[in-house]
């Protein structure tokens, strides 16, 4: 159920039953299939080599129309391209970076062509099996799907032992029995007229997992702990849904039977039944009017003396990103993030999240 790669791990990359087998296997020996994230699995040792668990690579990628509809150039005219500014480099009147620069067609040209440490299988077949077996500073041609690459490995790691191997996976999947069996099974707690004390006392019987879960709105986007499960919402929020109604759910791998044992009408809550909410909101406003108002009479000069009479921590932030409006010791917030970039050097802002100086 997963395609062939042919990659090569070392053993800190394998979990701790295949690392024991490889330290006594030899070339071409099969571990004998186990089980892991719901597949089984057979492993094979293809081979084994001296490999870095990383490489320093700097390139120039080069398009055509066969990977990009918008290049001018057909392949071979890129490939012509491509010899002539290998030509440059080998002969010493040009530097790979600075034609990446001039000529490159992905974000590194930015960087002088420099992709950073590349590490075992983050890359394509073709750019890895020479970026990990190339000299340091030779610079070679290699296409690959995303067009004609130059490419220099500038620094290398320290080779050590890596283990070529194919895994056979296969997806575990119930047998129609189990999966009769499993129905039947949460058939005989699923019945009319069970109230919440009886399901978990079955549930238990029959070791069988229970979770409560007090008052979930229509606006809930599922319920916790069970993926995809918004069918569920939609359905105790039916008109016609009654106390003690219960319906099973097939879900991935799973039967959930869902018990309705209390509601509540629509309206304002009880103070007693949302305290627990309402207070640190309340609590954070109510700081949030005393750092200010000192913050006032200090005419917004000293930032530190008013935390400290709030009990609070002046706390620097840097790099925040208006494309990512996420603050340390904040979070994301984009009303917060938006007030910042709103702002002139060294003035301050407030919002409900936070008050600090923008740097």
């Amino acid at each position: 159920d997963e395609p062939y790669g042919g990659h090569f791990f070392h053993l800190n990359e394998v979990d701790e039953e295949t690392q024991a087998w490889l330290k006594k296997a030899k070339v071409g020996q099969v571990l004998a299939p186990y089980e892991k994230n719901n597949t089984f699995r057979l492993t094979k040792l293809i081979g084994t080599d001296l490999i870095p668990d990383s490489v320093q690579v700097s390139h120039i990628l080069l398009t055509h129309q066969g990977v990009d509809q918008r290049s001018a150039r057909t392949q071979a005219e890129t490939n012509r391209m491509a010899d002539s500014l290998l030509n440059l480099i080998n002969t010493k009147q040009e530097s790979l970076e600075d034609l990446a620069t001039k000529h490159g067609q992905d974000a590194s040209k930015n960087q002088k062509g420099n992709l950073g440490w590349i590490g075992l299988r983050t890359t394509v077949p073709a750019f890895e099996k020479y970026a990990f077996n190339a000299k340091v500073g030779k610079v070679a041609k290699i296409e690959t799907q995303f067009g004609v690459h130059l490419i220099k490995v500038t620094k290398r790691k320290k080779p050590k032992k890596a283990y070529r191997l194919a895994v056979l996976v296969r997806d575990i999947e119930a047998s129609e029995d189990t999966y009769n069996e499993a129905y039947q099974k949460i058939a005989k707690v699923a019945k009319r007229d069970i109230n919440q004390s009886e399901l978990a006392m079955e549930a238990a019987t029959l070791k069988m997992e229970t979770q409560k879960i007090d008052y979930l709105t229509i606006n809930e986007p599922g319920v916790t702990g069970i993926q995809d499960s918004r069918d569920i919402i939609r359905w105790m929020h039916e008109p016609k849904r009654q106390i003690g109604d219960i319906k099973i759910f097939e879900k991935e791998n799973l039967f959930v039977a869902v018990l309705v044992y209390d509601s509540k009408p629509a309206g304002l809550a009880q103070v007693e039944e949302v305290e627990f909410e309402v207070r640190p909101i309340l609590e954070k406003r109510k700081k949030r009017e005393v750092m200010l108002a000192e913050w006032s009479s200090q005419k917004r000069t000293d930032l530190k003396s008013v935390a400290e009479k709030a009990k609070l921590k002046v706390q620097v932030s840097s790099a925040i990103s208006f494309k990512n409006p996420t603050v340390s010791g904040v979070g994301t917030d984009r009303e917060f993030v938006g007030a910042l970039f709103g702002m002139k050097k060294e003035k301050s802002t407030d919002c409900d999240s936070a008050l600090i100086p923008l740097l």
